[in-house]
């Protein structure tokens, strides 16, 4: 169940494109993991303006997502987390819902959230499979880094 489910839309001006974007999250996305997992939306649409304010304090971050547009901005991706294994719901999104991006994002003391998202409207983005792991982002190849650094299967 989506415990939130009016935070995919919070912020979405009524009539844009990305409302549209947002119902192909909810229909595509969110309503099949719902049917599995409880999960909490910490992120979906956001204006240029919030984008750039999430980075304001972090110059590096700042750089890097200014090479392109998020899809965040676009409509086109959702942040939660799940009640349960982090790990095991990225994996589970991984093999019944085949996003066009599954971005599984750690903090220092494990995995902070998940980030899915449908097919891009912008060509530059591209499909991945990432963990964001100590402020940089590497191929999901099937392992999960533990606290101590190392990896487990």
């Amino acid at each position: 169940m989506i415990l939130n489910p009016a935070r995919l839309y919070e912020g979405c001006p009524p009539g844009v494109a990305q409302q549209y974007s947002l119902r192909l999250v909810e229909h595509f996305l969110l309503e099949p993991l719902g049917q599995v997992w409880d999960i909490t939306i910490t992120s979906a649409y956001r204006n240029q303006t919030a984008q750039s304010g999430l980075y304001a304090l972090d110059p590096a971050k700042a750089a890097r997502k200014a090479k392109g547009i998020s899809q965040h901005v676009l409509g086109e991706a959702v942040d939660f987390v799940p009640e349960g294994s982090m790990t095991d719901c990225y994996l589970w999104c991984l093999d019944h819902l085949r996003p066009y991006q599954a971005l599984l994002e750690y903090d220092k003391t494990g995995p902070e959230c998940i980030h899915l998202s449908i097919p891009s409207t912008i060509e530059t983005i591209k499909s991945k499979r990432l963990l964001f792991v100590g402020g940089l982002w590497r191929v999901f190849d099937g392992t999960f880094p533990n606290i101590d650094g190392g990896l487990v299967a």
